[in-house]
């Protein structure tokens, strides 16, 4: 007989290395997976402020009343057919383009399609204020999490397990979120890749009072990933932005105990046909678990 359903929520861990130490001010989070938002909110209640999916093929023109125009910063950037739909991609090379609007509020959700046709793709760029002062999410080899203030760069998070990195390779494509909020005393930013199961992968916390000064009434950008100038080797597609923060549902990863079962032993993979035998060893794999599991739902027999 099932005795009790319960839910564990796997806290994200903090990342530390030999080879890596966080500048001061910043904390770092990776498999954030929603336990430290106990209050997020589905998408169908958030506000579309803003959207660009480029079929008008002119980055300099808005499509409607929500919609977004891009300035070009530096280098050159182009709408162009990729697999039948039309995207906007920064040239190779030191190339960065950025919207004109400005984000009321300094809390926001960032949707947006990326494809990457060669090599490295760049970077997204959140909460940009001018060309020295932004923060950015690298989806390629230069991954992480990075922040530009006064001209200075850091890298904040480096997504050393490749949570929101698209591979190095032709043609390749991912859905992502970035969720920046300055909340008066921090700068959080949170970067998803869909089709995990776990929703929001990575995190950074900047304390630095000096970018909860600056990070405010932002926009955003897209930014390539060096090298010599080629055409655009990093394209963005179906940007919208959200009021607020938007989560996306997850069915929680099933685990069984079963005592009962004649097959039960905690070297099984705790699955209903192969149970654990001991809650301890449910508590054990998910507390000491890097695998990105979010919610995680436990049946007890």
């Amino acid at each position: 007989m099932l005795r009790s359903l319960f839910r564990l929520f796997v806290a994200g861990s903090c990342i530390t290395s030999a080879l890596y130490v966080p500048p001061a001010h910043a904390a770092t989070r990776s498999d954030v997976g929603g336990s430290i938002h106990p209050d997020r909110v589905p998408l169908s209640s958030q506000a579309l402020l803003f959207q660009d999916d480029f079929g008008d093929r002119n980055y300099t023109v808005a499509g409607g009343a929500d919609g977004l125009t891009w300035s070009l910063i530096g280098g050159d950037a182009s709408v162009d057919d990729v697999d039948g739909s039309f995207q906007l991609g920064a040239d190779r090379g030191i190339s960065f383009i950025a919207t004109n609007q400005r984000i009321a509020g300094d809390e926001y959700t960032l949707r947006f399609d990326g494809c990457i046709t060669w090599g490295a793709p760049g970077r997204i760029v959140v909460l940009d204020k001018d060309a020295n002062n932004y923060y950015s999410v690298g989806l390629g080899e230069q991954a992480g999490i990075y922040r530009k203030l006064n001209g200075s760069e850091v890298q904040l998070h480096t997504d050393p397990e490749s949570l929101v990195r698209l591979p190095h390779g032709s043609a390749g494509t991912g859905a992502f979120k970035v969720y920046p909020h300055n909340t008066g005393s921090s700068v959080v930013i949170e970067a998803d890749k869909a089709g995990d199961g776990v929703d929001y992968d990575i995190e950074i916390v900047d304390a630095d009072p000096a970018a909860v000064a600056m990070f405010t009434q932002t926009g955003i950008g897209m930014m390539s990933g060096g090298g010599e100038p080629y055409s655009p080797w990093f394209y963005l597609d179906n940007v919208a932005i959200y009021e607020g923060l938007v989560v996306d549902p997850y069915d929680p990863v099933m685990y069984y105990v079963d005592q009962s079962h004649p097959l039960a032993s905690d070297v099984n993979p705790g699955t209903e046909s192969l149970p654990w035998r001991t809650i301890q060893k449910a508590a054990d794999t998910t507390s000491a678990s890097r695998s990105r599991m979010g919610a995680v739902a436990l049946l007890v027999r």
